[in-house]
């Protein structure tokens, strides 16, 4: 905004530098239309430009999507179905630019049936796993952590969905979650 308000865009104005530089004291014809086409390139992909860098910074993948992300809450059907409602009064408040959409599914129920074929790089899967250290939650974090591994992996090592847990068990499959969030326990 500011290079082109005051009359300086990018390239066209690096291109005067060196052409004053080389002593060359008049730049027309195709070199000055092929700056133009520069400087029109930086300013149409300027915001993919800026998002990638944000990635790379964050250190999230550079490639995904540029789309709406989608979030996908994976938990009892209680507990997703409150957090669905808490967290899209929350996106409401968001700009519609940076807006998510918000899903949830029972991860020992329907979740495989109904979500593991729309496994996109766009999906953020924010799952709650059960404590398999009692025997009566051992089948359910079993079932959730296979759930996660078909959405995770039908596109392949790399892409698709991005996972995150939270819970109380501090064992978890290596390699599955991008990021684990252990919560304090008094169990050992």
């Amino acid at each position: 905004l500011v290079t082109v308000t005051t009359g300086y865009p990018l390239a066209t104005s690096c291109g005067k530098l060196i052409a004053s530089a080389v002593d060359e004291t008049e730049m027309d014809g195709p070199l000055l239309w092929l700056l133009r086409f520069l400087d029109a390139l930086v300013y149409v992909f300027l915001p993919i430009l800026v998002a990638m860098l944000h990635r790379l910074v964050t250190g999230r993948r550079v490639w995904a999507r540029f789309t709406t992300r989608t979030l996908l809450i994976v938990e009892s059907t209680m507990n997703y179905k409150l957090l669905r409602a808490y967290t899209s009064k929350l996106v409401a408040l968001s700009w519609r630019f940076a807006t998510i959409a918000v899903v949830g599914q029972n991860g020992t129920d329907h979740f495989v049936h109904e979500y593991t074929h729309k496994a996109q790089s766009d999906v953020l899967l924010a799952v709650g796993l059960p404590d398999g250290r009692l025997p009566s939650l051992a089948a359910s974090e079993a079932s959730t952590l296979m759930s996660v591994q078909q959405a995770k992996f039908i596109k392949g090592q790399g892409r698709g969905i991005e996972p995150y847990v939270i819970g109380h068990n501090p064992w978890t499959r290596q390699g599955l979650f991008i990021r684990e969030v252990k919560l304090p326990t008094t169990r050992l």
